[in-house]
C-alpha cells in the first residue's frame, strides 16, 4: 500500500474525533438526533481546521445504514464508500474550478433525481465563494425550493464574498482556529503512534507556525519526519524550514526595547544574511511588542498569548523595565514600518532606519504627574515676598 500523509491518515472519521470544534459538532449531533435536517449548511473558517472533514462526517451520519444518527458507524458499505470518496450520492465539488453557470445547472439537473443508495443526495462544495455571481443566481432557485432528498454543504474561508441571498438560506457554522496547546497535544499523540520522538520546543514551534491550522501542523510534522527521521529537535526545524530562530529573535527584541541600537542592527544584518523575510521579521517584532504591551498593562502573562516559557520570561523582564507609553510608541512605529516594508523596494534600509529611530523614543510623562510635581516644587520653595521699591525722596525747596 502506498504511503499516506499524516493529515489524511489521522483525519477524524466521526464527530467525537474532531478537535477544537465542539460547538459545531454538538449542534450537528443534536440536529441529527432530533431529525432536524436542514437543506443547506455553510461551514466557514480558516484553512485546515476541519470544515470538509465535518462535511464528510455529516454526510456519513445522514446516509449511514443505522442512521440518520449522531455518529456514523463507519462499518456499513455506505459509510465506507463516503470515507474513500467513491459514493455516488455524495459529490465533492471544487468551487474554484467549477465556477460557471453551466456547472451549477448540471448540479440542478442531477439534484432532481433520487439518490442511488442512501437517503440523501449530498453536494459538498468547497471554496464556494469562488462561484460567479451568475452561478450563485442559478443555485438560488434550488436553495429556495430544494428537493427533500438533497442536502448542500458549502465550505469557505471567505464567507463575506457569498451573496446575502445565499447566506440567508443556509445554516451557518463558524469554525475556530485551534489553540496551540491543543495542536501540541495532537502532534504528541501522532508522534507516539508513528514512533517518533519530538522535543517540546519543536512541537511548540510547529504549533506556532501553523497559526491554528491542524492540517498545516500535521504537514509540517510529516515533512520534519522525512528530514530528521525518528528524532526531531528544535534545531532540525530551524535548519529545514528556515523558521526564525526564536532565541535570536528574543535577543533582537531585547535590544530594540532597551534601545541598544548597535546590537539590534547587528542582529538585523544577521537575519538578512540568512535570507530571512524582512516583512515577516517586522511583523514578528510587532507581535512581540503587542505581547509586551499587554503584559505590562495586565501585570501578568495571560495564557491566551500562548507564549513559550523562554519568551514569557524575556517579555516579563522587559515589561518591568519599560513604561507603557514607550512600548506604545515602539508598537506604532514598527506597525507603520512593517506596512511600509511590505511595499518598499529597499526594505532593509527602511528597517535599519526604523531601528535607529528608537533612540528618539522617550516615555511620555502624564500631565497629571507634571502638575503634581509642580505643586510639590511650589510647596518646597515658597515664593519670596518682593521687597517694596525704595521711595526716592524729592528735594524740598527752601521757602523764602
Amino acid at each position: 500500500m502506498s504511503y499516506q500523509v499524516l493529515a489524511r491518515k489521522y483525519r477524524p472519521q466521526n464527530f467525537a474525533e474532531v478537535l477544537g470544534q465542539e460547538a459545531v459538532t454538538r449542534t450537528l449531533q443534536n440536529a441529527l438526533d432530533q431529525k432536524r435536517i436542514h437543506h443547506a449548511y455553510l461551514f466557514t473558517g480558516a484553512r485546515g481546521i476541519g470544515k470538509t472533514t465535518v462535511a464528510r462526517i455529516l454526510a456519513k451520519s445522514l446516509n449511514c445504514e443505522k442512521g440518520p444518527s449522531k455518529e456514523p458507524c463507519n462499518q456499513c458499505p455506505l459509510c465506507q464508500e463516503i470515507t474513500i470518496g467513491n459514493s455516488i450520492d455524495v459529490q465533492e465539488i471544487d468551487g474554484a474550478s467549477n465556477t460557471s453557470v453551466d456547472d451549477v445547472r448540471e448540479i440542478r439537473e442531477q439534484a432532481k433525481y433520487l439518490p442511488a443508495k442512501g437517503r440523501y443526495k449530498i453536494y459538498i462544495i468547497d471554496e464556494v465563494h469562488m462561484l460567479s455571481t451568475s452561478a450563485f443566481n442559478a443555485l438560488l432557485k434550488t436553495l429556495e425550493e430544494p428537493p427533500p432528498h438533497v442536502v448542500f454543504v458549502f465550505a469557505t474561508t471567505e464567507s463575506h464574498k457569498i451573496p446575502a441571498t445565499i447566506l440567508s438560506r443556509c445554516q451557518r457554522y463558524d469554525f475556530r482556529r485551534l489553540p496551540a496547546p491543543q495542536i501540541v497535544a495532537c502532534l504528541k499523540a501522532i508522534a507516539a503512534q508513528e514512533q517518533v520522538v519530538v522535543d517540546e520546543p519543536a512541537l511548540h514551534l510547529i504549533a506556532k507556525e501553523s497559526q491554528g491550522s491542524l492540517r498545516d501542523a500535521q504537514s509540517l510534522l510529516d515533512q520534519a519526519i522525512a528530514y530528521a527521521g525518528s528524532n526531531i529537535g528544535y534545531a532540525d526545524l530551524n535548519q529545514m524550514f528556515g523558521f526564525l530562530d526564536r532565541a535570536r529573535l528574543m535577543e533582537f527584541v531585547q535590544a530594540l526595547v532597551r534601545k541598544d541600537v548597535a546590537p539590534a542592527l547587528d542582529a538585523l544584518e544577521e537575519f538578512f544574511q540568512k535570507g530571512t523575510d524582512l516583512t515577516r521579521l517586522a511583523l514578528e517584532i510587532v507581535e512581540q511588542l503587542r505581547n509586551l504591551y499587554i503584559i505590562k498593562q495586565m501585570g501578568t502573562i495571560p495564557a491566551w498569548l500562548e507564549l513559550g516559557p523562554e519568551e514569557g520570561k524575556v517579555l516579563g523582564a522587559l515589561a518591568r523595565e519599560q513604561e507603557p507609553s514607550a512600548i506604545d510608541q515602539m508598537f506604532w512605529l514598527f506597525l507603520k514600518s512593517a506596512e511600509d516594508i511590505t511595499r518598499s523596494s529597499t526594505p532593509k534600509m527602511l528597517f535599519e532606519v526604523t531601528v535607529a529611530r528608537l533612540q528618539s523614543i522617550e516615555a511620555v510623562v502624564p500631565v497629571e504627574k507634571l502638575l503634581a510635581q509642580l505643586e510639590q516644587l511650589q510647596v518646597a520653595q515658597p515664593q519670596a515676598v518682593p521687597a517694596r521699591p525704595a521711595v526716592r525722596a524729592e528735594p524740598v525747596e527752601a521757602r523764602t
